[in-house]
């Protein structure tokens, strides 16, 4: 139930992208290429251009409205799993903890709790870098 709110909630995000800012990241990425390669050129780094015109190419050919939205769902799509798979291990760690401390042994205890520390972190950093996309999304 609750990965079926997450998932509604995280699907209704996607669809308020808008095709501004899928345009506008096309354009950025265009110019930062352009910029690199005109530095490149002042330098005559022959291998650098040769690999910025490459990828100038890519993003006039490649780069999109569609893309940008297909990039930005499987980001959050992949997000969203980290973040359930997360809420599993901690919940899995807390009910082991439950058990090692009825069992009072300590060093057991310790080495669950610095992995449940752990798991914790790194959903914490999960749902920050979740919320950080979906901002810079709907922007």
């Amino acid at each position: 139930m609750k990965r079926e709110v997450i998932s509604l909630v995280v699907f209704s995000s996607l669809s308020m992208i808008n095709y501004a800012h899928a345009n506008q990241d096309c354009d950025i990425r265009r110019a930062e290429i352009e910029q690199e390669l005109h530095i490149a050129q002042q330098y005559n780094n022959v291998s650098k251009i040769a690999g910025l015109k490459e990828a100038l190419s890519e993003v006039n050919a490649h780069c999109s409205h569609e893309s940008v939205c297909q990039k930005t769902q499987h980001e959050i799509r992949k997000l969203h799993n980290k973040i359930a798979d997360k809420n599993e291990d901690i919940q899995k760690l807390t009910n082991d903890l439950r058990h090692v401390e009825a069992e009072e042994n300590s060093d057991k205890a310790a080495k669950i709790r610095h992995k449940l520390d752990k798991k914790q972190d790194e959903l914490l950093e999960a749902q920050q870098k979740l919320d950080a996309a979906l901002r810079e999304k709907n922007r």
